[in-house]
């Protein structure tokens, strides 16, 4: 093997994945070959180089750093080391994904015992909140890998209270760059809709919680959840949750203009992406009327 085989990516850079047709290559083979890889896709004008190395060659990892690699980042069953091949301006490498995101649900319904909508809160079970008895919480939790956020909060509301919801609006963000593992953190309150959101003739539907991860979960009346000592608006929490639970209000009203709705739609290449959106969506062909 003179030069390991690889894919150029839109921008030049070669990507190359090591497999089982490398197992056995020892470690210092490895280095002459990738050696010679490197100075050939460097002659070629190659500007970088990206190899992902799986689990069950991490012996091979020794040979990688000693010829110029960095550690870029490392998943379930693989690290990924970068190579910057340009001897001249600024390494133009991306560094690996920084954030992090959770998702809340924010979900009203008027109670038809007494009239009053009311808010659906938990008491975590676990975490630097359940000390705190009073301390009520919208149900939510981390965006999982290649999940939409607005189908995260649906998902951990049904998880740690058995209530469905449909999605409706994202109404209010927060974001803070001290988050865990050296991470960023984004925390986006989306608005949620029972089917039935005026609760129908019947009762509100009862939580069912997971009692290992959830403490209790109930409809609480908004005022007393917004009187709450946590959520006074002049910390960043009690903010959030105030201007929320304001947009979210206006949303189970009726009021269309308020908050990002979701539209799926088709990018450039064809695959289907996710836009967030402040108002309608336009017509497919706008008169020039109206340009």
């Amino acid at each position: 093997m003179t030069v390991l085989p690889g894919k150029q990516d839109g921008y030049g850079g070669m990507h190359v994945v090591l497999g089982a047709q490398h197992k056995r290559l020892s470690p210092a083979i490895f280095a002459a070959t990738l050696k010679r890889s490197m100075a050939t896709w460097k002659a070629k004008g190659v500007p970088s180089v990206w190899l992902r190395v799986p689990q069950s060659l991490l012996h091979l990892c020794g040979s990688t750093l000693s010829n110029g690699f960095e550690l870029h980042h490392a998943k379930k069953g693989f690290v990924m080391f970068s190579a910057w091949l340009k001897d001249d301006g600024p390494v133009m490498l991306p560094p690996y994904a920084h954030y992090q995101i959770g998702a809340a649900g924010l979900v009203l319904a008027r109670d038809p015992s007494d009239g009053l909508v009311k808010i659906l809160v938990i008491r975590e079970r676990g975490g630097p909140t359940a000390r705190l008895k009073d301390f009520w919480k919208l149900p939510g939790g981390h965006v999982d890998y290649r999940e939409d956020m607005g189908a995260a909060a649906v998902r951990e509301v049904r998880e740690e209270t058995g209530i469905v919801a449909r999605f409706s609006k994202v109404v209010g963000y927060r974001e803070t760059h001290n988050g865990p593992n050296d991470t960023s953190d984004m925390y986006v309150v989306c608005s949620l809709l029972l089917d039935n959101a005026t609760g129908g003739g019947g009762a509100l539907p009862t939580p069912e919680i997971d009692p290992a991860e959830i403490a209790e979960a109930k409809w609480l009346p908004i005022e007393s959840f917004l009187e709450s000592r946590y959520y006074a608006p002049s910390n960043v929490y009690g903010a959030l949750m105030q201007t929320s639970v304001r947009s979210a209000l206006k949303i189970f009203h009726g009021e269309a203009d308020v908050g990002h709705g979701m539209s799926k739609l088709k990018a450039p290449g064809g695959k289907m992406e996710t836009l967030y959106h402040s108002e309608r969506l336009p017509p497919a062909h706008i008169p020039k009327s109206k340009l």
